[in-house]
């Protein structure tokens, strides 16, 4: 037989455990933790939109969110300058090329100041100078680095 394995087996054989007392948080000095904090830790802070804006980027009062998230499907919204959507896309398409820009720009034409967005589930065609998200879409501000 291995010599190790007859350390080890006596070492497994005499190992005693120790029940009874009990241990207080104030015997060991430990703090609590509050866990509200622990999502944040490790993230960098991120200011978001009070108002996320849609728009053609014209306007210089309004500026216009570019990292938006789809409250329905939680995808980011894709946003393409001066095009808009071809008159054929529809629900299937987005559903299955919303992750990749090479496919979605198959179905856009150049349309200029015209901004055109999507998501998983659904698309806009805007070129109004800033419409506010909510009022024609689920998508809020997904936030910016500060």
């Amino acid at each position: 037989m291995d010599d190790d394995w007859e350390d080890d087996k006596n070492d497994f054989f005499d190992y005693k455990p120790q029940f009874g007392k009990k241990e207080k948080l104030s015997d060991k000095n430990i703090q609590p933790i509050d866990i509200r904090k622990i999502g944040q830790l490790g993230q960098c802070q991120k200011k978001r939109c009070e108002i996320a804006y849609l728009g053609n980027g014209f306007s210089d009062d309004i500026k216009l969110c570019e990292n938006l998230i789809c409250t329905k499907c939680d995808c980011k919204v894709s946003i393409f300058k001066n095009q808009m959507w071809d008159i054929d896309v529809n629900y299937l398409f987005f559903r299955n090329n919303f992750a990749t820009p090479e496919k979605l720009k198959q179905k856009l034409i150049e349309s200029y100041g015209t901004y055109a967005y999507s998501c998983q589930c659904s698309w806009l065609n805007i070129s109004d100078e800033a419409v506010p998200a909510i009022k024609v879409s689920n998508w809020i501000c997904g936030g910016h680095k500060i």
